[in-house]
Order: structure tokens, then C-alpha cells, then sequence
């Protein structure tokens, strides 16, 4: 157990990960600087298709779902744009060598389409008679805790492992 967190806080400790705090941190703050608003109107017009689709009455004005008497707002930390800056620094160590910024997009549309899903499904599970409470606060932040949390676990192994001889390579004059 000890080395285990030797091991941790050794990496902790490292030159890249303050760097990648302090970049998150960076991120963060960007994402509060801007309001979003193209997005915001992009997930709200997105998420009024398919409720339309599948046969919900609503109506969009702005950043606002109207569904009968219910109103669901589209916030800025709705568009998971927190997350995805919070991440770049941690993801970015993690993608191959080759293509890194076509990755960073696919990250960012696959985050979205996710997004998307997921305030359909809360929207959609709250008009059908369930807790807002459940099916978004606490769903939404069990996702962003439990993927924030791998990709800063599996970043950390990469940290660990960096520089290590024989561990992930296939040179033969690297391996003892």
C-alpha cells in the first residue's frame, strides 16, 4: 500500500502532471469566460429534434424546451464544454503520437453526441413521471466523476510507466 502511494504521489509531483493541473485549471476558467451561447442553441435545437421525433410536444425558445407546463433550461454547463477542457490535458498524453488534434475532435463530437443522449434521456424520463433529480443531477454527475476519473486513473499509469524500460515497448534493445 505505501508504494502504491509513493508511486502516486511520485506522480503527482512530476514537472507534467502540475502542468496538466494547472491547464485543466486554465481550461476550466476558459470555459466560464465564454457563454457558449452557438452551443447551447445547437444542443437545444438538437435535443428539440428528437424530442419531436419521438413524439413529444415542444416547443424552443432559445435556450428553453417547453413541454406542456414543464421548462427545461439549456445552461452552459449543459453543453459538458467544462469537461472536455477540464480533460484535454490528461487525453491529449493519452492519444497516439500521429493525428492528436483529429482525435481531440473525435473525443469532442463523440462527447457530444453523448451529451446529447443524455439530456434527451433525462428530459425525456423526467415528462414520463421521474425525478429531475435522478435521471440528470445524479446521472450526469456520476458520468462526469466516473470518466473524468478513468482518464486521470489511466494517465496516471502512462506517468508511471514513462521512462520505464521494457515496460510498453517493443524495441528489443529497450527490454532487459
Amino acid at each position: 500500500m505505501s508504494l502504491c502511494l509513493y508511486s502516486f504521489f511520485s506522480v503527482l509531483l512530476r514537472r507534467e502532471s502540475i502542468f496538466a493541473v494547472v491547464i485543466s485549471l486554465i481550461g476550466y476558467l476558459f470555459f466560464w469566460v465564454l457563454k457558449w451561447e452557438w452551443l447551447r442553441i445547437l444542443v437545444a435545437k438538437i435535443t428539440n429534434i428528437l424530442l419531436l421525433v419521438t413524439g413529444f410536444g415542444v416547443q424552443r425558445e432559445e435556450f428553453t424546451l417547453v413541454i406542456g407546463s414543464m421548462r427545461f433550461y439549456i445552461t452552459q454547463e449543459c453543453t459538458y464544454a467544462d469537461w472536455f477542457f477540464v480533460t484535454v490535458p490528461f487525453i491529449y498524453k493519452l492519444l497516439p503520437a500521429k493525428n492528436k488534434i483529429m482525435w481531440l475532435i473525435l473525443v469532442a463530437l463523440s462527447l457530444f453526441v453523448f451529451n446529447i443522449g443524455r439530456i434527451y434521456f433525462a428530459i425525456a424520463m423526467n415528462i414520463l413521471g421521474d425525478s429531475w433529480f435522478i435521471v440528470h443531477n445524479c446521472i450526469s454527475h456520476i458520468f462526469w466523476l466516473s470518466s473524468f476519473g478513468c482518464i486521470v486513473f489511466l494517465w496516471f499509469q502512462k506517468q508511471l510507466y514513462h521512462g520505464v524500460k521494457g515496460v510498453g515497448s517493443n524495441n528489443p534493445s529497450e527490454v532487459k
